[in-house]
Order: C-alpha cells, then structure tokens, then sequence
C-alpha cells in the first residue's frame, strides 16, 4: 500500500522531531559535562586556598607562640 501524502508528510515531521530531541539532548549533556568540569575545578581551587590560609594561620601563630615563649 502506497503512502498517502500527508502520511509521508506526517513521518518526515517525526523524523525531525527525533533529530531535534536527540540534538536537545546533546545540548543538555555537553552543558552537564561542562557544569560538573565547573564544579571539579571549584574543588581544585578550594584545596588550593585551604593550603594556603593553613600556612598562613601556621606562619602567624608560630610569631604569636614566639612571643610566648
């Protein structure tokens, strides 16, 4: 049996609405991926700055047990 035009019509307009949604969906993960690439290089920063304020707050309150002593 043969399609119908709007049959034909019909089908080709689902198989866009695929590709669309399936695009979408590569939008959504490649914003996901980026999001948690953010998130992992908050955390690197984070480890970085705790390592420092450590050696500050141990710089100063070495001078301060100096005194002390």
């Amino acid at each position: 049996m043969e399609k119908t035009f709007l049959e034909e019509l019909l089908e080709e307009a689902e198989q866009k609405e695929r590709s669309l949604h399936l695009a979408h969906i590569d939008l959504v993960l490649g914003e996901i991926r980026n999001l948690e690439q953010e998130i992992a290089t908050n955390f690197q920063n984070t480890d970085l700055e705790k390592q420092f304020l450590d050696q500050w707050v141990l710089q100063k309150n070495s001078k301060l047990q100096d005194k002390i002593d």
